[in-house]
């Protein structure tokens, strides 16, 4: 109920493959451009109904990302199965502002009450990171 499992690239298919085979110990998911070692989604779940007991699953990946069509099978497969999900699709590639939007938008979420009508808004207008400010340094 209160531990939360997130990752990037590999981490994220790891992610995947021990928090979906391991929902009683978790309740939160975060993956990031999850890579190849990511399970089929029959695999992951092949009881897709228990994963609506989980919190949150957040899954991120860049548009442009080479590793895109695992987070989309998985995607797509709680689709299908009606599991409430956040989806999110920010442009980009396999690099550092798509994880750092996408860790931003799980983070707000993490350990709140997560209601379906928020997991859509937040699919429809997802939260930008705000640019971080220069410390100015002074002199000695």
């Amino acid at each position: 109920k209160y531990r939360a499992l997130a990752g990037l690239s590999m981490g994220g298919g790891q992610t995947q493959n021990f928090a979906f085979g391991n929902m009683d110990k978790f309740a939160w998911l975060g993956a990031f451009s999850s890579a190849p070692n990511t399970k089929v989604p029959e695999e992951l779940l092949p009881n897709p109904q228990k994963a609506k007991k989980m919190k949150l699953i957040f899954i991120s990946c860049g548009d442009a990302d080479g590793l895109l069509s695992f987070s989309k099978r998985t995607h797509d497969y709680l689709t299908e199965h009606q599991i409430p999900h956040i989806y999110y699709i920010e442009p980009g590639g396999h690099d550092f502002k798509v994880w750092k939007d996408g860790l931003y938008g799980f983070t707000q979420l993490l350990f709140k009450p997560v209601t379906p009508e928020m997991m859509q808004k937040f699919n429809n207008n997802p939260p930008q990171v705000k640019p971080a400010v220069p410390q100015q340094r002074g002199r000695r």
